[in-house]
């Protein structure tokens, strides 16, 4: 009787995923379905198959943040619902600058969407 052979080799490179899904596109904010200490996102989600969800991320003021790791992390959606409503704590009359990076299962973000947005003062008591 002949041994088996093994498939692949032990210095065969297996090749792995790297590229990014495409970005997430018309990110924008629903100023009608934001208050002075919420703000509401929306977004069209990229169609690539490999898109599992979006890492969503805040500053605070004008600048968003440059990666899926600076900021602060909002949420990270696993479902294809392009929208949320941001209610962890946003304050009243403060600007917010937010980047959403797409990605895929293997860790790959595409570009940021990034949109600024100011929250509306308190009225007067």
């Amino acid at each position: 009787m002949l041994p088996l052979a093994a498939t692949g080799c032990a210095d065969e490179k297996v090749p792995s995923d790297v590229t990014a899904p495409g970005p997430i596109t018309g990110l924008n904010v629903r100023a009608p379905s934001s208050t002075d200490t919420s703000v509401a996102l929306h977004w069209t989600n990229p169609t690539d198959a490999d898109f599992t969800g979006v890492m969503i991320r805040r500053s605070i003021g004008a600048t968003p943040p440059a990666t899926p790791t600076s900021g602060t992390l909002i949420r990270d959606l696993i479902d294809e619902v392009p929208y949320i409503v941001d209610i962890s704590g946003v304050t009243a009359g403060t600007k917010y600058s937010y980047a959403l990076f797409a990605h895929d299962g293997a860790n790959n973000y595409a570009a940021a969407a990034k949109v600024t947005y100011s929250t509306a003062k308190p009225p007067p008591r």
